[in-house]
């Protein structure tokens, strides 16, 4: 992943480590250990797959050669704008990204799993996202 640090790359490698010391010491063994970091991991080299909010603002502000503090104030504000435009039931749509929305849930019937008794579930709006072609294209 472009832009992690040697820190980071190191307390990847911790992690799974411990992952792997925690597996081998119960009946799992040392294969299934592989695996799991493996699905974890995801196919690609060891490196994240998870981009943070932290790491997202430092890699704008350093795009936009702008201080930490004006990156996270766009970021939060971006966020802001659209966390309260789809809670008015907007759809935000940004060309060439996706569509943030809202869905309607409805009302459904569940089961407590300790004593088995039935309960409604009331209806709720669930945000969203839909991926554009575009989008949709560069990750293939």
């Amino acid at each position: 992943m472009r832009g992690d640090t040697k820190m980071e790359k190191t307390k990847d490698i911790s992690v799974l480590n411990s992952f792997k010391k925690i597996f081998s010491t119960r009946d799992f063994g040392k294969e299934a250990a592989e695996r799991y970091i493996k699905r974890v991991r995801g196919r690609n080299s060891g490196a994240s797959h998870v981009m943070y909010k932290e790491k997202l603002i430092d890699n704008l502000a350093s795009e936009l050669g702008v201080t930490k503090k004006e990156g996270e104030k766009v970021v939060e504000d971006v966020f802001e704008i659209i966390t309260e435009r789809i809670a008015k039931g907007d759809t935000v749509r940004i060309a060439k990204f996706g569509s943030f929305g809202t869905r309607r849930r409805a009302t459904r019937t569940a089961i407590n799993p300790n004593t088995g008794e039935k309960f409604q579930i009331k209806e709720i709006n669930v945000p969203v996202f839909k991926a554009d072609k575009e989008l949709k294209e560069k990750v293939k």
